[in-house]
């Protein structure tokens, strides 16, 4: 249970040594697999959930964009193939994240955070590592 306010930029470095490599469209649930990505959980003050993922883009997405599958929202943080073998350096505002997927709390708190490689819906293999995640103040 972090509070927002106090921690809103979560920061790290990642490294994607091989990427998703999938004829499915990655906007569907079929081609939703991404060599590297965040999940992480808000609480509002009424108890209500959002849930958001930060993600390496496979092939269509750019930094900043959102993918957006059915109403589950999806942060580009970075991705495509030519980023990939060298270690990345990244940053987001989470208290940026949490209102653009609808979040309207004063004080949300982030209360899961979870970091991991998804090959499972097409079936690739993919190979990333995280370096140096941590949460900081403005």
């Amino acid at each position: 249970d972090i509070q927002l306010s106090d921690y809103p930029l979560l920061s790290w470095s990642w490294k994607i040594v091989a990427p998703i490599e999938s004829d499915l469209d990655e906007d569907t649930k079929d081609g939703d697999d991404h060599p590297a990505r965040f999940f992480m959980r808000f609480a509002e003050d009424n108890e209500t959930r959002r849930a958001v993922e930060i993600i390496w883009s496979n092939k269509k997405y750019a930094p900043g964009d959102y993918k957006i599958i059915g109403n589950f929202y999806h942060y580009v943080a970075n991705g495509l193939n030519q980023n990939v073998g060298t270690w990345h350096d990244q940053s987001v505002d989470l208290m940026q994240i949490y209102k653009d997927i609808g979040g309207t709390a004063a004080e949300p708190k982030l209360t899961l955070l979870g970091f991991f490689c998804d090959s499972d819906n097409t079936g690739a293999e993919s190979l990333a590592y995280f370096s140096d995640v941590r949460l900081e103040k403005r």
